[in-house]
């Protein structure tokens, strides 16, 4: 009886281990991509928010120094808004 004793891979397998290894190496280079350009659209989210935070709290010191404390709704005649922000 003929035997054929197998040592090392064949073409087929060859080129199959080559097209899953590549199929995987695609994705973990798209999420990787994908993962950096969200932490781009994040980090300008928040620098956007820091910017308008600093730009409403400038607005509002300015405006409490001017003498205008927007619609009084508490008991002590004054925006509870404001009285959080400078008398605490």
């Amino acid at each position: 009886m003929y035997r054929l004793l197998q040592k090392g891979l064949s073409l087929v397998e060859l080129m199959i281990s080559l097209t899953v290894g590549s199929v995987i190496t695609a994705g973990v280079v798209q999420l990787f991509s994908a993962n950096s350009e969200t932490y781009g659209v994040m980090t300008g989210q928040s620098r956007m928010q820091e910017s308008a935070r600093f730009s409403l709290d400038f607005i509002g010191r300015d405006i409490y120094k001017a003498g205008y404390f927007g619609r009084t709704v508490s008991d002590a005649g004054i925006c509870p808004v404001f009285a959080r922000l400078y008398w605490s």
